[in-house]
């Protein structure tokens, strides 16, 4: 399938070809029949990309700060590495279409598969002739409802959410200062609802569509504004006013301010320089009222990824409902949006249509992508198993999942290995990829896969993964429950492929040293981590997705510690929350582990902090440097698979269990607040 992609480091656009997106269980693949351009966001978007470095860096300092930040903790050359993958990963552009669905995920309920959908969402619902949509994102498009319009729902329910901001009842009167495609449709919405309308804006030709539409209309930049908005309103001031432009100058809330009646609300639509005249507002005692995006969940992962809704009793009107709503009045004819698609391109003709947005000569609001994309084919039959490809030359491999470990980490130590061929890389969402997971999994000529995706669907790939007899690596942690876990062994006990998990700080040159100081076992650990913290909403905290820190992250040190201690942990104990722990761990052999979580530490401290004590030595390792193991894990792993024999395995399964069923253990004291013993 196609999809237009911008390349950030060079601004370059195109309709790229990439793989199939996957449908996860809470989403809905949907073949694309219409998708809209935005003429704010989306050009926001081509323009930076379109910036030198420089210009790049000065519009978003945000980022400089958080990249000074890495090269004082990782050191420059590991930094800059990391800002050119950044910029030459391809950008996916759109977020508001309307198709039909195609597949339907395993918790999705309400959508079946031939629904027409509109769907929102930057990244999900993309300018693409195939999308994997979050349920909560997709609506169903009402009979009779003109799809072309409903292409637009997205904006729609952005402008929906930024007039229910500003609360408005029948008679009254407000300004929308911006007269581009989401004042258009905001100043719809508000006629809708018995106001009556002032708009403004810099353009005299958008001022006419909204003239067409029996609207007050005055230049923004007319001296005289504030007279005229003070005739219009019978001397009283607005009721609101609606900033639904985009300029980093600071002008249109003073502009606001001055409109406004005592009392009034001042709703932040657009993106806006929002310093504001603190004597006009605080003398009139404005309200200001910023609209978030298409309306309440919309950022929360656990709404939009997970699926997990606001009860209507509490939150009436949803992104999801903002949706509805707004498909409702266009199904109605309350809302037209025909005199606002100013512009049809077909798909294939998609650099043209952003090329409109650059240009000064031609005029535009509503800019539509129309797809001609014929149903999806049926799957192929899946290949039968074969015995895994160890011993061909060169090792064909391939990769599930293309996220910052494996584009950093994975790839470049792969490289470095001899006879080693990447057949194949697989993604989610298709864009970084050039296959998809299950072309993978079932590849006659890959006989090694590496799974590099998110936790959640670790175990399922290194099921099918063993099921296919071929050799797994698998990023930490493992699995995130025990009834994956059983379902993981229990396939090892069947396979013919090995299994390796992403343990490789036991391969770093310092670890590897202090290893050979204890040949019988270290009797003492202390281990510190000062990892950081988190956002709230980062995948990572959910415990269905992420697993939180503990089994996300805490499954690396906890390995480290075994292995050091020379013998299987039996019993642990945990305390404190998911973002920071204290772990105590004891081995068969009597050693002690205590491993410190710190989320809440000084940034310029050290990362990491060991030390090892026993047999009347001690060592300590101050932080890692470069090196923390990968290559040398990936160059053991790789040598196992060529041998096809699991007693070279880099990892011993039983340690891979033990790590993991202590973790899982881990989490469960953490829960119950005593100690656990690890099953052997």
């Amino acid at each position: 399938m196609k999809q237009v992609v911008q390349n950030y480091q060079t601004g370059e656009l195109n309709a790229a070809e990439i793989p199939m997106p996957q449908t996860r269980p809470s989403s809905v693949l949907v073949r694309t029949l219409y998708s809209a351009i935005s003429a704010g966001t989306e050009k926001t978007k081509v323009d930076v990309a379109k910036m030198s470095l420089w210009q790049k860096a000065r519009s978003r300092p945000d980022l400089v700060k958080k990249v000074l930040q890495k090269a004082k903790r990782e050191g420059w050359f590991s930094t800059l590495q990391f800002v050119r993958k950044k910029l030459g990963e391809p950008i996916p552009l759109g977020y508001s279409l309307v198709g039909i669905v195609e597949e339907v995920g395993d918790w999705v309920d309400g959508i079946q598969v031939g629904d027409t959908v509109a769907c929102a969402g930057a990244g999900f619902a993309n300018h693409a002739e195939y999308n994997a949509v979050p349920h909560r994102l997709a609506v169903k498009v009402p009979p009779g409802t003109p799809l072309d319009q409903a292409a637009f729902t997205t904006l729609g329910a952005i402008a929906l959410q930024g007039v229910r901001q500003a609360d408005p009842k029948m008679g009254e009167r407000f300004v929308v200062l911006g007269m581009g495609l989401l004042g258009q449709m905001t100043a719809r919405l508000l006629k809708a609802c018995g106001c009556f309308v002032l708009a403004t804006d810099l353009d005299p030709w958008k001022l006419e569509q909204a003239d067409k539409n029996d609207m007050e209309t005055a230049l923004g930049n007319d001296p005289h504004l504030e007279a005229k908005a003070e005739a219009w309103t019978r001397g009283r001031g607005a009721d609101g006013v609606l900033i639904t432009a985009s300029t980093s100058a600071n002008g249109l809330m003073e502009q606001a301010g001055l409109l406004c009646r005592e009392k009034g609300r001042v709703v932040v639509v657009g993106n806006v320089g929002t310093q504001f005249p603190r004597d006009i507002y605080y003398q009139k005692e404005l309200d200001i009222r910023l609209s978030r995006s298409y309306g309440p969940g919309r950022y929360d992962p656990f709404y939009e990824e997970l699926g997990l809704d606001y009860p209507a009793g509490y939150v009436r009107f949803t992104e999801q409902r903002n949706m509805e709503a707004f498909l409702d009045l266009l199904a109605s004819r309350r809302i037209d949006l025909t005199p606002l698609i100013t512009h049809r391109f077909a798909f294939e003709k998609s650099e043209a249509a952003f090329a409109l947005l650059n240009g000064t000569e031609t005029p535009y609001l509503g800019i539509l992508l129309e797809y001609k994309t014929p149903p999806r084919p049926p799957a192929p039959p899946k290949a039968r198993l074969v015995a895994p490809a160890q011993t061909r030359e060169p090792l064909q491999i391939g990769l599930i999942g293309m996220g910052n470990y494996a584009a950093s980490q994975l790839l470049p130590n792969l490289k470095k290995i001899p006879a080693v061929r990447i057949e194949a890389i697989a993604t989610a969402s298709g864009l970084k990829g050039q296959a998809t997971p299950e072309a993978v999994l079932h590849s006659e000529t890959i006989g090694t896969i590496f799974i590099v995706t998110r936790h959640d669907s670790h175990a399922e790939y290194v099921v099918s993964g063993l099921r296919q007899n071929k050799n797994v690596f698998v990023e930490k942690p493992l699995c995130l429950s025990l009834e994956e876990f059983a379902a993981i062994r229990e396939e090892y006990q069947n396979s013919k492929g090995l299994l390796c998990v992403g343990f490789n700080r036991r391969f770093a040159p310092q670890i590897q040293k202090i290893k050979s100081l204890f040949p019988d076992g270290a009797k003492h650990i202390i281990y510190r981590i000062n990892a950081g913290k988190l956002k709230a909403d980062h995948w990572l905290h959910i415990p269905e997705i992420g697993g939180g820190r503990l089994l996300g992250e805490g499954c690396h040190f906890i390995d480290l510690a075994g292995y050091l201690a020379a013998s299987p942990i039996r019993k642990v104990f945990a305390i404190g929350f998911d973002q920071e722990f204290h772990v105590t761990l004891e081995c068969a052999n009597g050693a002690l582990a205590s491993i410190l979580y710190l989320a809440a530490g000084d940034p310029s401290l050290e990362k990491e902090y060991l030390e090892v004590h026993g047999e009347g030595k001690s060592a300590v390792l101050d932080d890692f440097q470069k090196e923390k193991g990968q290559s040398g894990l990936l160059q053991a792993f790789i040598a196992a698979c060529r041998q096809g024999d699991r007693k070279s395995a880099p990892i011993a399964a039983e340690a891979i269990w033990n790590t993991t069923l202590a973790t899982l253990a881990c989490r469960q004291s953490l829960g119950k607040g005593r100690p656990i013993l690890v099953d052997a």
